[in-house]
């Protein structure tokens, strides 16, 4: 996720209603989550978060999001 541009108007995470979370360690949880709060805002969409035991090329976190269109 990036950061939208305030020139943008509005935040284009405003349209996400579902987000999944995948990750390899659970204890990356807390900063995975005060990070997902600093681009969601004060009202994030619905979110599941799942423990995997690993992805292609080392990748520690996935994140899934659906949006309204």
């Amino acid at each position: 996720m990036r950061r939208p541009d305030a020139a943008e108007g509005r935040r284009p995470l405003d349209k996400l209603v579902k987000t999944t979370v995948f990750l390899v360690d659970f204890a990356d949880f807390p900063g995975m989550n005060d990070v997902y709060r600093t681009h969601v805002g004060d009202l994030p969409p619905a979110r599941s978060t799942v423990a995997v035991k690993d992805f292609p090329g080392g990748a520690r976190i996935e994140i899934e999001a659906i949006a309204s269109v």
